[in-house]
């Protein structure tokens, strides 16, 4: 074998193998804190999501960011541990497709068959990560509305001290009452 073609095969190699170090770093590192849209599907259906000014996810922004990479848009909607099960299911595929996971050649090229279980793992994952990017925008939109607004409903009570004005002079002291909803 020329003296090129293996130092061309570890460059190769050395690039797969960061690549894989990187993913690891990345998913990692990331702080997973899900709202869990497991339990939030089961509540709200994404059918009934419309668009309000407010929404904390929009779900244009997530299904791009999961066409750019895989698991992104479900990570810019606040599941970062399901958006991180994308992202290493892409890179399994692409690893498998590059042979790096499944058996390759004798001259170290990836197998016809591991090419074409790669390319369906990642054809497959990001398909399925587009969609999902979308639903869990809408979901995780739509209960974050209803715990505002859950969240507003209160009621006060509060000292008051009313100072008087130049149409009725005298001081005043007194509670509060305030109900918001």
């Amino acid at each position: 074998m020329n003296i090129f073609v293996k130092a061309n095969l570890t460059i190769r190699t050395m690039k797969q193998i960061l690549f894989l170090i990187f993913t690891f770093v990345v998913v990692f590192s990331i702080k997973c804190e899900a709202q869990n849209y497991r339990k939030n599907k089961k509540v709200y259906d994404f059918h009934e999501f419309t668009p309000q000014m407010g929404d904390a996810f929009k779900p244009q922004f997530s299904y791009v960011g999961s066409a750019i990479l895989p698991g992104m848009g479900q990570m810019m909607a606040g599941e970062n541990k399901r958006g991180m099960m994308f992202l290493g299911a892409f890179s399994a595929g692409y690893l498998i497709q590059k042979g790096v996971i499944t058996n390759s050649n004798n001259n170290g090229a990836p197998s016809a068959g591991g090419k074409f279980l790669g390319n369906t793992i990642m054809l497959a994952t990001w398909i399925w990560a587009v969609v999902d990017a979308g639903r869990v925008a809408k979901v995780n939109s739509m209960y974050l509305r209803d715990r505002k607004h859950g969240a507003d409903l209160s009621i006060e009570i509060a000292p008051v001290l009313f100072d008087g004005n130049f149409m009725n002079p005298r001081s005043a002291v007194g509670l509060e009452l305030a109900f918001r909803f």
